[in-house]
């Protein structure tokens, strides 16, 4: 019995003991457990510092980022505004020298006053800005018209050039050439109420018809002396070019000389040339007088009746009747117009006849047009571009009255006097050069060194 009790007491000690080492192995993996979590919080803690300190730079990064960068562009707008500022000014004098020069043009070819010079300066920047183009650009018109011998009509007239240019999209030499050619013609006397009218005519054929200003400012000149001498009116004479053009669709050149053609060919001129070298032919001549006498006998006997030329406009139009009745057969017209010669185009001359109701619309056009060339430079100044000219005009008017050109002149003038000097005593500037850079200034005493084995070796012989 002891014996049992013995291996019962043992039995249950080794029972204890194992318990005993269930819990410590319990408390063993509780105890491992918490120090990996400690472990784990700790590492969470240390990511989570570092993850606050970059986050921190990064922030810090960008501050100073934006911060360089803000300073920059506020370096680049100042620098911008001081370049745009520079180039203001430096395109305002550039302008300025510009319309010095046109001045000084008008005031050679006419001889006015420099009040009366100064007078147009004044209002140039203002004309020019009621147009949208450079101020320069208004005067280089005013002083061709002043070379042409319009002394006081110049500046108006350099006004409608500018507005021919600009409703034909035409050089400044095409729209002068135009003006001065009608104004000739017609003997307007340089009236910028008649040839604004003709401007406005020729502005409504172009946007009403397949003619443009190119091809009549073109045409006009080389027609214009004849047309006027035979005794054609100015509308009249635009009627048939715009018919010619729109019709052939050639040149402006070309409709010209050929109606140029057919007017001397109808006066009978044979001695005014037609183009370099041709004139109208006796033969030519003779064929159109015989045709006219045929199929417009009323034009030829007032003619007769009054002692005057036969009136081309009239003639053609009594050919066209003729040729829409029937009365005029095609071969008829063929054989005539190809008399004229077939360097002239016959296709532009037949064009008249066949189209004369064309001819006839274009002059009930013309008839209605004052005013288009204006309404359509109010158009065109809405565009950014005569905006932009307008702003530059006005500033470089505000430096013009900030800055005396005079005062401009005068330091120039001087600038160059001192350079002439310099050309003419360079020779000095060695001595004067290696004299000063062997002057030493030692305390209270000056001492010259090397002024005769140096200097003087460069003082000229």
């Amino acid at each position: 019995q002891q014996v049992d009790e013995y291996r019962e007491s043992i039995r249950a000690q080794e029972e204890a003991l194992a318990s005993q080492k269930k819990f410590d192995e319990q408390i063993r993996k509780a105890t491992e457990a918490h120090q990996k979590e400690q472990e784990a919080e700790q590492k969470t803690a240390t990511t989570q510092k570092e993850l606050a300190d970059k986050v921190k730079g990064t922030t810090e990064a960008f501050k100073n980022f934006f911060a360089q960068f803000k300073m920059q562009a506020q370096m680049m707008a100042v620098n911008a505004a001081i370049m745009l500022v520079t180039n203001s000014f430096r395109e305002a004098f550039a302008t300025m020298k510009e319309v010095d020069t046109e001045l000084t043009k008008i005031q050679k070819v006419t001889g006015w006053t420099d009040a009366r010079i100064g007078g147009v300066k004044e209002s140039a920047y203002s004309v020019a800005s009621d147009y949208g183009v450079a101020a320069s650009d208004y005067l280089s018109s005013v002083a061709e018209m002043a070379k042409a011998g319009y002394d006081s009509a110049s500046e108006g007239l350099g006004e409608l050039a500018i507005k021919t240019q600009l409703v034909g999209d035409l050089t400044a030499d095409q729209a002068n050439k135009f003006l001065l050619a009608t104004d000739a013609a017609w003997k307007f006397e340089g009236s910028i109420t008649e040839l604004s009218s003709v401007l406005d005519m020729a502005n409504e054929l172009e946007n009403n018809y397949a003619t443009s200003m190119d091809k009549l400012t073109a045409a006009l000149p080389r027609t214009a002396s004849v047309a006027s001498m035979a005794g054609m009116d100015v509308d009249e004479t635009l009627a048939l070019l715009g018919t010619i053009t729109a019709k052939t669709q050639e040149s402006g050149e070309k409709a010209g000389t050929a109606l140029r053609a057919l007017i001397l060919n109808i006066l009978g001129d044979t001695t005014t040339e037609i183009e370099d070298g041709v004139t109208a032919t006796e033969e030519s001549v003779a064929s159109l007088r015989g045709i006219i006498q045929k199929y417009a006998p009323d034009v030829v006997a007032a003619a007769d009746a009054t002692g005057k030329l036969i009136n081309p406009m009239e003639a053609m139009r009594a050919l066209a009747t003729s040729y829409e009745r029937g009365d005029l057969t095609d071969s008829e017209l063929y054989q005539f117009v190809s008399g004229l010669g077939g360097k002239l185009r016959t296709n532009q001359l037949t064009a008249i006849l066949q189209n004369f109701d064309t001819v006839n619309a274009m002059m009930n056009t013309m008839s209605h047009s004052a005013g288009s060339t204006q309404r359509e430079v109010d158009v065109m100044l809405t565009s950014w571009e005569s905006k932009v000219a307008i702003l530059k005009n006005t500033w470089t008017e505000f430096v013009q009255n900030m800055v005396d050109s005079g005062a401009i002149k005068g330091a120039v003038t001087g600038l160059t006097r001192v350079l002439e000097f310099f050309n003419k005593f360079g020779n000095l500037l060695p001595l004067i050069t290696a004299t000063i850079g062997f002057i030493e200034f030692d305390h209270d005493a000056i001492s010259i060194r090397g002024l005769f084995s140096t200097g003087l070796t460069t003082c000229p012989s």
